[in-house]
């Protein structure tokens, strides 16, 4: 998590550093429409600012000694530029494949570096995909063959991470999650609303530690539920990685926006920019 003042009042944002050297870290930023973070640090940061840097989070890691295959879409590449520059640093023991989409060849981040590591590591290979150019545009993360040719490693014995947009992500997690010897994921957007059955009407949020009753609905993350009851509780990356938003459920269900998990332990953590209610739900709050 960065931290950044603007005019005197600290923002944070979650980014996926890459070490280039001992005491040297970066970040790839991309200025958002209407972002106050993005936009400052793209257009407006001067060398010798100050940022405040928080201890690193996420379970992201890249398996020893297994064949892997990375997939990104659009930011989605920055942790498996940071994974990779990490595990070339000695020879790879198995085959890593990475398939890397993009809208366009010019919107390909680190190419060349990313080209670079593949010829130094015969088990790396870099497949470059590009979905709006061209006679032949690439297939999509549903439909694309992820079998590599001359490779022979079944894709049961893969272990699969992912990052990109919710839709990419979720999109790999029904195409592969139970298909794979493992499969990790990191969505950089938050995720859709529920849009089933299981999402219409409202339940009773209870906040314990003020006794206030909100109305909210079932589809919607309790995060954005209590912002718009004008509650800010305190929050970070709002995709449910940095877990700076938990806080204890005292009773009832909610469920996870990217998975559909059900979780009803009482006094157990509860993400709420990726969780929603499905009952009447209260909260240390």
């Amino acid at each position: 998590t960065l931290g950044v003042e603007i005019e005197g009042r600290l923002w944070q944002r979650s980014y996926s550093p890459t070490a280039l050297g001992p005491r040297e870290l970066a970040i790839t930023v991309k200025a958002v429409e209407g972002g106050r973070v993005s936009q400052h640090l793209v257009n407006h940061a001067q060398p010798g600012e100050l940022f405040r840097v928080e201890a690193a989070f996420g379970e992201f890691q890249l398996p020893a000694a297994a064949p892997v295959l990375l997939l990104a879409a659009g930011s989605g590449i920055t942790p498996m530029r940071s994974l990779l520059r990490d595990a070339c640093q000695r020879p790879l023991a198995a085959p890593v494949d990475l398939f890397y989409w993009e809208r366009s060849a010019a919107q390909l981040q680190f190419r060349d570096e990313l080209q670079a590591l593949a010829a130094r590591q015969p088990n790396l290979r870099v497949h470059l995909l590009t979905t709006r150019e061209g006679d032949a545009p690439a297939a999509r993360i549903d439909t694309h063959d992820l079998q590599v040719a001359g490779d022979d490693t079944p894709l049961a014995q893969r272990h699969v991470l992912a990052c990109g947009p919710d839709g990419f992500v979720a999109a790999a997690r029904e195409r592969l999650a139970h298909q794979v010897a493992g499969f990790q994921a990191e969505a950089f957007t938050p995720p859709a609303p529920l849009r089933d059955a299981s999402s219409e009407g409202e339940v009773s949020l209870t906040l314990a530690r003020s006794g206030r009753q909100l109305s909210v609905p079932r589809g919607r993350s309790l995060l954005e539920s209590l912002e718009a009851h004008g509650i800010k509780p305190k929050h970070g990356c709002r995709m449910g990685i940095c877990n700076t938003c938990s806080c204890d459920r005292v009773s009832g269900v909610t469920r996870h926006l990217r998975t559909g998990d059900l979780q009803s332990e009482s006094a157990q953590p509860v993400r709420i920019c990726v969780s929603a209610p499905t009952t009447d739900l209260t909260l240390d709050l």
